[in-house]
């Protein structure tokens, strides 16, 4: 009988972790965001560490997930190529894991190579395929001191903060603002 009751306690007290962890996992879980690792071009690797700023370019979005999948497919079009970009030194992209936020840090030698891409046919068609999905978005060029190296998402972060959202909405709709990021 001894370890009868023992065995049902282990099995009460497994359920009652599993509980707590299925709760922790539901609230914690949607405010969490993934990025991947900045990668570096050539153009970053022979760059002089002393110089003129640099220029980063940071994106943030909201999606309709309903109509996010030309989104997807045009940033992935994109962000395959971009290594080959003239004057991009550094990227990077970020995600909710669950929701439909994202967000780009890009790094670029100056001014006139991000408005050169921004110009570019690869950026054009990315973002005509993905207009029909944006919900919200933040955009922000700032300079970067070369010498203080790679920025990191919480620099990106700070500056999208101070940046008022665009909101966009469609003839079906009218889409509310939220404040999350």
């Amino acid at each position: 009988m001894g370890r009868s009751i023992r065995v049902r306690r282990v099995r009460v007290l497994g359920a009652a972790v599993a509980a707590l962890v299925g709760a922790w996992l539901v609230l914690a879980l949607p405010g969490c965001a993934v990025a991947t690792p900045m990668k570096t071009t050539s153009a970053w690797r022979d760059l002089p560490r002393e110089g003129a700023d640099l220029t980063l370019a940071l994106t943030f979005a909201e999606l309709d997930p309903r109509t996010r999948a030309p989104f997807d497919q045009g940033t992935a079009r994109m962000f395959e190529q971009l290594s080959n970009v003239d004057g991009l030194l550094a990227y990077s992209r970020r995600k909710r894991l669950f929701g439909d936020e994202v967000w780009t840090l890009t790094v670029w030698r100056d001014d006139a190579a991000h408005d050169a891409f921004v110009a570019s046919p690869l950026h054009r068609e990315a973002r005509k395929a993905g207009r029909v999905a944006l919900v919200r978005t933040k955009f922000a060029i700032v300079s970067w001191p070369r010498a203080a190296g790679l920025p990191v998402w919480s620099d990106a972060l700070s500056v999208l903060d101070g940046v008022s959202p665009t909101v966009h909405g469609s003839s079906r709709e009218p889409v509310p603002a939220s404040d999350g990021r």
